[in-house]
């Protein structure tokens, strides 16, 4: 599965993003920047949210989200 991954550059800590249902990548913008001295941010932009297109067999469970973002 193919998703969109946004980056945003930052101290030497890494955090993740995760948005909710119904949200995507970009909710993480303005608290990306708070956190910018301490961590680098990679946010995701789960399956059928924001620029992340899901595969035709995807049933949209919360389970389904997590093993995306697990994987």
């Amino acid at each position: 599965m193919k998703l969109h991954i946004r980056r945003t550059s930052g101290g030497p800590e890494t955090a993740v993003y995760v948005h909710g249902l119904g949200g995507s990548s970009t909710n993480w913008t303005d608290l990306a920047a708070l956190l910018a001295p301490q961590a680098s941010g990679t946010s995701v932009d789960l399956p059928g949210f924001g620029y992340s297109e899901p595969p035709e067999d995807f049933d949209f469970s919360l389970d389904s989200h997590a093993e995306v973002v697990v994987n």
